[in-house]
């Protein structure tokens, strides 16, 4: 539990931390009120489109993999934000990082369901809503924090560095995830998932 309540603070966090660093970004990058829309609106956009496709990819392939696969997806988009060079490459960065948050964010929602009995079930939701709640809160405080504190003069990229650490604690506890995947016979629509993402 601990393990799925992780990935989704720092999916969570990813939406209000950068809000607090558009001004930091903008100056270091040069980059004007369009392009700070999209490094802000990109993530939660790509999240979004592909919640659906991944909920039905993690029926056919499991909860488990689909999980493995979307943290790394989104550790390796926080690293590029980190290291972007440019608005051009943050904005990609941010929609790598977001896709990455997409395919985990449906897994955690059928690991509980799978891995927690039914009558400590209720429970686990709770903590599962606290931790957005925290999350999309914390957002705000630690962006702040961290743009103020100018760690090793790297401005605001740390708070994108933050949720990397995170991330790979994620994947390390992901061994003990169950292996299970939705009832058998499940496909992919791809007509259905160009549609939902349109």
């Amino acid at each position: 539990m601990p393990v799925v309540l992780s990935a989704t603070f720092v999916q969570l966090l990813n939406v209000t931390v950068a809000q607090v660093a558009a001004p930091s970004m903008q100056a270091d990058l040069g980059a004007g009120p369009g392009a700070v829309q999209l490094i802000l609106a990109g993530y939660t956009l790509a999240y979004a489109c592909l919640l659906i496709t991944a909920a039905r990819l993690g029926d056919r392939y499991g909860y488990r993999r689909l999980f493995v696969a979307g943290t790394v997806v989104f550790a390796v988009g926080s690293a590029g934000c980190a290291a972007a060079q440019d608005a051009t490459w943050l904005i990609l960065a941010r929609l790598v990082q977001g896709a990455g948050s997409g395919l985990v964010a449906p897994q955690v929602l059928s690991l509980i369901q799978v891995a927690v009995p039914a009558e400590r079930r209720a429970r686990a939701m709770s903590l599962y809503g606290a931790t957005m709640g925290v999350a999309s809160l914390a957002g705000p405080l630690v962006g702040g924090l961290l743009i103020g504190a100018d760690l090793f003069g790297l401005g605001w990229r740390p708070v994108f560095l933050v949720t990397v650490p995170v991330a790979l604690v994620s994947l390390a506890g992901a061994a003990v995830l169950p292996r299970t995947r939705g009832a058998g016979g499940q496909r992919v629509d791809g007509a259905g998932a160009v549609l939902t993402t349109v």
